[in-house]
């Protein structure tokens, strides 16, 4: 397994215990890693479901000790939504607010240790408001953390993954009986 989806998944984890309520339901509606940051279509998507916990890789650096290791950035987005812009940061009776779930989610992750891989290195907080986050009445915080020393995957074990599909198509578009032939063929592929 990539250790940067070690990473994810074990914050997510981490993320979402600290947000369970004692009726074992979490506090907010979701919270899972993403891609990456967002386009205006993501974020309208995203704030289907806020509040909200969103966990991306973002980059990495050669760490300090060999080629084999790197200095990975993940990003963890808090996403709010409320009609009032005050609510959104500050939260309500009925709905968590950016800051507290901010403030929560570092408090969590800094420091949080990942088994055989490191750990996390809280770094800073930035605020993603613009005129998109304005006119979508949404809130956005963007905490970074940094896992100093991440060992690269050298080898791959082809039993671990996963058959995959392939598709070949071929069209002809010159025939005599002015039909198109399109012939597809999909096959399972074992290793």
């Amino acid at each position: 397994m990539s250790v940067i989806l070690k990473v994810e998944d074990a914050c997510i984890e981490k993320l979402k215990d600290n947000f369970m309520s004692k009726d074992g339901q979490l506090v907010i509606r979701e919270c899972l890693s993403i891609p990456g940051t967002f386009s205006r279509q993501i974020l309208e998507r995203l704030l289907q479901r806020a509040p909200g916990l969103y966990l991306a890789f973002i980059s990495a650096d050669k760490g300090n000790t060999d080629q084999t290791r790197m200095k990975g950035r993940f990003d963890l987005f808090t996403v709010t939504d409320h009609a009032k812009e005050m609510d959104r940061r500050h939260g309500n009776e009925s709905q968590i607010g950016a800051y507290e779930l901010l403030e929560n989610a570092v408090s969590v992750l800094d420091a949080f240790t990942v088994d055989d891989i490191g750990t996390l290195k809280f770094d800073r907080i930035g605020n993603l408001f613009n005129e998109l986050t304005f006119d979508l009445n949404a809130t956005i915080y963007a905490a970074t953390f940094f896992m100093p020393n991440m060992q690269l995957v050298s080898t791959i074990d082809p039993d671990t993954l996963k058959d995959f599909k392939q598709f070949n198509a071929e069209t002809d578009m010159t025939t005599a009986d002015g039909q198109i032939d399109i012939e597809t063929d999909i096959e399972d592929l074992h290793f």
